[in-house]
């Protein structure tokens, strides 16, 4: 059985409420189990990492990009 957004966002405000208390959290769920719920609130804690990283990655290639894009004596631009 995949995992719907409404669940991924009990458990996040259910983590958020209660803390890594995953007995807690599945009460909340009662179709999952408190094994699967830690295992999904990992998976999401991985994803949220890998985006924040991507994101932090873009940024610094904008900045980089736009550094060049300046032209001599301009801010950014080391000669």
């Amino acid at each position: 059985m995949s995992w719907s957004a409404e669940e991924d966002e009990v458990i996040v405000t259910a983590v958020r409420e209660l803390g890594p208390r995953w007995c807690a959290v599945a009460a909340r769920l009662p179709s999952r189990t408190d094994q699967a719920i830690r295992n999904r609130w990992n998976r999401l804690q991985q994803r949220a990492r890998v985006q924040a990283r991507q994101a932090h990655n873009m940024q610094a290639m904008m900045h980089s990009a736009a550094g060049l894009v300046g032209g001599i004596g301009q801010p950014g631009l080391h000669t």
